[in-house]
C-alpha cells in the first residue's frame, strides 16, 4: 500500500483600505505578482511568506511590505492606504509669498513650487511689494496632483513711484533753469 500526502493550502486575504472604489493596486507576494481590486486572494501551504505592496501616485502605504505566516489556518491582512494632494505650480513674480492655510510655502528662484497635503480646503494667498494680493478662500484639493499658475497684477505703486521719482528730478532740473535764466536777466550769469 501506498501512501500520499497533499499540502493542505490556507487562504492569504489581502484587502485594502483607503482608496478611491475601483482603484487596482498590487502586490509582490513570495516571488510573484498579483493585481487586487480591492482584495486578492492567494492559496498557500503552512509557512513564512514576504510581501511588498506596489507603490500608487498620491498614495502612501502604512505598512508597505512585511511578513506572513501561515500556521494551520488562513490569514487576512489589510493594506491600508492613505491619498494625499500634490499642489505644484508657478508664482510670478518669483520673489512673492505664497501661504497655505497661513503658512510659508518656499518658491524656488523660477517662482516654481511643489507641496504634499492632505485631501481638503485650503486658504491661498500670494503677495508681493508693488502687486496686488492673491487670495483663494475654500481652494479644494482631491486626491491628485493639482497646477497652480498665478501672475500677479500690478498694484501701479511701482509705476507711482516712477512717475513721482522723474517728477521730483523734471521739478528740480526745472528749478534750475529757472535760476539760472533769473541770473542771466540780472546779469550775475
Amino acid at each position: 500500500m501506498q501512501v500520499s500526502f497533499c499540502p493542505y493550502f490556507y487562504q492569504i486575504n489581502l484587502t485594502e483600505k483607503g482608496l478611491a472604489n475601483y482603484t487596482c493596486w498590487s502586490v509582490d507576494f513570495n516571488g510573484s505578482h498579483y493585481y487586487a481590486l480591492p482584495s486578492v486572494t492567494i492559496n498557500e501551504t503552512n509557512g513564512t511568506y514576504n510581501y511588498t505592496v506596489c507603490n500608487l501616485t498620491n498614495y502612501n502605504i502604512e505598512q508597505p511590505n512585511g511578513t506572513i505566516v501561515v500556521n494551520g489556518k488562513s490569514v487576512n491582512r489589510c493594506i491600508t492606504f492613505v491619498g494625499f494632494a500634490i499642489l505644484k505650480g508657478i508664482v510670478s513674480p518669483p520673489n512673492a509669498i505664497l501661504k497655505v492655510n497661513g503658512t510659508i510655502v518656499k518658491l524656488n528662484e523660477s517662482g516654481t513650487f511643489c507641496i504634499k497635503l492632505k485631501p481638503g480646503s485650503y486658504n491661498i494667498s500670494i503677495s508681493c511689494s508693488g502687486y496686488e494680493t492673491f487670495n483663494h478662500d475654500g481652494f479644494r484639493l482631491s486626491i491628485a496632483t493639482t497646477i497652480l499658475t498665478v501672475r500677479l497684477v500690478s498694484d501701479g505703486s511701482t509705476l507711482l513711484y516712477k512717475i513721482v521719482y522723474v517728477s521730483i528730478i523734471f521739478g528740480a532740473v526745472s528749478l534750475v533753469i529757472l535760476y539760472v535764466f533769473y541770473l542771466r536777466k540780472k546779469g550775475k550769469y
